[in-house]
């Protein structure tokens, strides 16, 4: 989701909480009904939902920790005055994911 620094403008906790929350309202629907779609539905009846938890705790730990890596190489970059390269990072953390 893209922000608008005018329209997003966060001056306050309340102006904060409600950016996070509207992000994730919009984000876990889509996500929730494209899941729907491509699982089968009925999510509340499968079975092996821990299974499940645990195969996607695994990935979140792998994703943040390559996020973390890719955000040093941006700030080694910015660091290092190499502005580009450090831009094209920022667009490819931020861009489309491949799926």
């Amino acid at each position: 989701m893209a922000y608008d620094n005018d329209r997003d403008r966060i001056d306050s906790a309340t102006d904060h909480i409600r950016a996070v929350l509207a992000f994730w309202k919009q984000f876990v629907t889509v996500k929730y009904w494209k899941g729907q779609v491509e699982h089968g539905g009925d999510l509340w009846t499968k079975a092996g939902m821990l299974h499940h938890v645990e195969q996607e705790a695994a990935d979140i730990a792998v994703y943040l920790a390559t996020l973390r890596l890719q955000l040093t190489k941006v700030a080694e970059h910015l660091n290092a005055q190499h502005y580009e390269a450090a831009s094209d990072l920022l667009e490819s953390i931020l861009g489309d994911a491949e799926e």
